[in-house]
């Protein structure tokens, strides 16, 4: 195939950026107090080390929050640390623990029980949220990113962005980052609430035994928080910070859309060079 590098268009791509402004930094969200927010995690431990300082000031604001665990993450010891202990209990578990330290009560905990790392639009599993939208009538929703590198991430994503739109755009809604950073537009303060995160944070053992969670999740926040650092007269502050994603209802399919191409090409990327490790040898799980 011929090398098309001679045509490449750097001239129309240097007078295009110098016409563009300074990016702006994505903005401070003002937690709503009294709020109803529901909380979509594809695995148990999606919800806390994704957004569980969103949580935990939505509680501390006296928010109604619900959370919703979509699969059973039965495939998330694959290297059987949980010896005979049934892994989907374990998860479960886990997931009570943690959210219980945020402030989520048992009773809003609901488990879908949807199969692992297999996750399908279904008609059951489309009833099950639109029965719960129902009946809790929630003013947002956190939910994961199509730009995520675990396809059940992204399946939830849009299950959950159809209902959306299906039924009016009545939440405000989130994107959250999990395995892949969002273009963000907004950041949660989660400074004052950081230290009750990562307590939550450990009581996902199992995960832990398999990634050092609670260090990418100091990464990532420390990150996010210096956002906040940059509109602060107090430059020696530490902030640690959520970043999400709010889709608009007029400009969400372009969002999506664009998003999803970049992951498409994320995949022909990984194709060539991860997928030759094998999997046993990453020791990933869900």
């Amino acid at each position: 195939m011929a090398n098309n590098d001679d045509n490449f268009p750097f001239e129309k791509w240097r007078k295009r950026i110098q016409k563009w402004e300074v990016c702006p930094l994505p903005q401070k969200i003002e937690l709503q107090t009294d709020a109803k927010v529901l909380v979509v995690a594809p695995h148990p431990d999606d919800e806390t080390f994704a957004c569980g300082g969103t949580i935990a000031t939505l509680i501390e604001k006296n928010c109604h929050v619900k959370v919703v665990i979509v699969t059973d993450g039965r495939k998330g010891d694959p290297l059987h640390y949980c010896g005979d202990r049934d892994v989907v209990v374990c998860r479960k578990d886990e997931a009570l623990a943690a959210l219980n330290i945020l402030g989520v009560k048992h009773e809003d905990v609901h488990f879908f029980n949807q199969p692992d790392s297999r996750y399908k639009n279904t008609p059951e599993v489309v009833g099950l949220f639109s029965d719960l939208l129902d009946t809790f009538q929630p003013e947002g929703l956190l939910i994961p990113s199509v730009l995520d590198f675990h396809r059940d991430h992204i399946g939830v994503a849009l299950t959950m962005i159809e209902l959306w739109r299906n039924r009016g755009y009545k939440e405000r809604l989130f994107l959250y980052e999990a395995w892949e950073s969002v273009p963000a537009t907004g950041l949660v303060d989660i400074t004052g609430v950081y230290g009750l995160k990562t307590k939550a944070s450990y009581c996902y053992c199992l995960p832990l035994r398999y990634l050092d969670y609670i260090a990418a999740g100091d990464g990532m926040a420390t990150y996010r928080g210096t956002y906040l650092s940059a509109t602060s007269d107090n430059d020696k502050q530490q902030y640690y910070a959520e970043a999400f994603l709010e889709l608009y209802k007029d400009s969400w399919p372009l969002v999506v859309e664009d998003l999803l191409n970049i992951r498409a090409f994320q995949e022909k990327i990984l194709a060539l060079t991860t997928r030759k490790i094998p999997c046993s040898k990453m020791k990933r799980s869900s």
